[in-house]
């Protein structure tokens, strides 16, 4: 779905909403950005990526409400998506909210989930993507060992078209979630 997206034309939002004015509660989104589509007409819309680091019964819910809040707010098409750091959340699947009244269905919103900790490293340490080697930090080990891996993607990194300020924040991710020990 990325491919379809105009990342050259991308606008990030302010996170903050509320759920009420003037007494509903303030909610900080994770990352709103604006971007075109790429497919036929150009056509803007929302991104909304949420990440979760611990399983919570209510996050479904709240996912839902983000959105809704976003699409008021902004009325346009919005794309959520929640990218999990907690095993077990099924790698990359559709996640599903729903509402039901009187055993009827009234409500079924979809979002789309990233659980890193059930990815395999190894499909996302190659390609051109420099998120892919330094996200794969999170990821299931790669067969060739930690230290291997922990190489290559710092090798990935620093060789990067990126400029010295995204390189340095995604070593870091690296340098911190891809512990070796002595």
């Amino acid at each position: 779905m990325a491919a379809r997206l105009d990342f050259a034309r991308v606008t990030f939002l302010d996170k903050e909403v509320f759920t009420d004015v003037p007494t509903g509660s303030r909610r900080e989104l994770d990352v709103v950005a604006q971007a075109y589509t790429l497919d036929g007409a150009p056509e803007l819309i929302l991104l909304h990526i949420e990440v979760q680091a611990q399983r919570e019964r209510e996050f479904p819910y709240r996912m839902f409400e983000y959105y809704a809040l976003l699409r008021l707010r902004y009325k346009v098409p919005v794309f959520p998506v929640a990218v999990y750091l907690t095993a077990g959340t099924g790698g990359l699947r559709e996640a599903v909210y729903e509402e039901t009244l009187f055993g009827q269905t009234i409500l079924t919103f979809h979002f789309h989930g990233v659980g890193l900790p059930d990815l395999s490293a190894d499909t996302y340490q190659e390609g051109d993507n420099p998120l892919g080697p330094t996200l794969s930090a999170l990821m299931q080990p790669s067969a060739m060992g930690r230290t291997l891996q922990k190489a290559l993607s710092l090798r990935r990194l620093l060789n990067s078209q990126l400029d010295e300020a995204r390189k340095a924040l995604l070593i870091n991710i690296v340098e911190t979630y891809m512990t070796l020990s002595p």
